[in-house]
């Protein structure tokens, strides 16, 4: 199933960019090779920011999908939730670190995207989860799915 490929790239690509906080958290505390530095981070902030489109992606593709028979949605919604609260979590320290680099008098060119796409994971994980199990939202994906199998709806969203 590709939601199930693209989930473990997505948690690949988050288990990496963990890693990689961490090994760079040290080298800005101690203010050395801040050059070499700068250009790291902003490359994580941009994975980073890709981490979260590829989520997106994955959560488009799984709201479409819950009202189909043999579709393991509660597995999928609860790996899917998880790591969106990773991805949360990363991106605040990534963005602990940037704003220290900032303290410090460097300037990070992507450093208000990362702060936008965290504050719109925080809406996500935080706010808007409960809105996928409402009556209303599964009334309304039932209703596009059942449009589409009888050709009421030309293409089905990807």
């Amino acid at each position: 199933m590709l939601i199930s490929t693209i989930l473990q790239l997505a948690e690949a690509k988050e288990q990496f960019l963990e890693s990689a906080v961490q090994l760079i958290t040290p080298v800005v505390n101690n203010g050395h090779e801040m050059t070499f530095v700068i250009k790291d981070v902003e490359c994580l902030i941009e994975d980073e920011t890709n981490l979260f489109a590829m989520l997106l992606r994955c959560d488009e593709q799984h709201n479409l999908l819950a009202t189909t028979d043999n579709y393991p949605c509660s597995a999928i919604e609860s790996e899917l939730t998880k790591l969106f609260e990773r991805f949360l979590d990363g991106g605040k320290k990534l963005q602990q670190v940037a704003e220290l680099l900032q303290k410090k008098g460097f300037e990070l060119k992507n450093l208000a995207q990362l702060i936008d796409v965290c504050s719109h994971a925080h809406r996500l994980v935080e706010d808007d989860q409960s809105f996928y199990d409402t009556v209303v939202y599964q009334n309304l994906a039932q209703q596009s799915y059942t449009e589409y199998k009888n050709n009421k709806i030309e293409t089905w969203p990807v």
